[in-house]
């Protein structure tokens, strides 16, 4: 490190990048607005929207795993 840089944590630089972009506070509230604006145009895909509705649907209903893998898994854990 020289005497024009200084080595930041993850949570330093995470932070630092909120109060750049709302210097009066409401970063969260900022990037929601943000988002629900985006989300209502049409055609408009979020990134993670289509994982995030695929693992609501698998804790709701779970996920279908053929019995052959399961039988696969399960010998593998057991042979350890």
């Amino acid at each position: 490190m020289s005497e024009q840089s200084k080595t930041l944590t993850l949570a330093e630089v995470d932070d630092l990048a909120r109060r750049a972009l709302a210097p009066a506070g409401g970063y969260n509230e900022r990037i929601e607005t943000m988002l629900n604006a985006l989300a209502a145009e049409p055609g408009v895909r979020l990134p993670g929207e289509r994982r995030h509705e695929c693992r609501v649907r698998a804790a709701d209903s779970g996920i279908e795993v053929p019995l052959q893998l399961i039988d696969k898994i399960e010998a593998f854990a057991t042979s350890s």
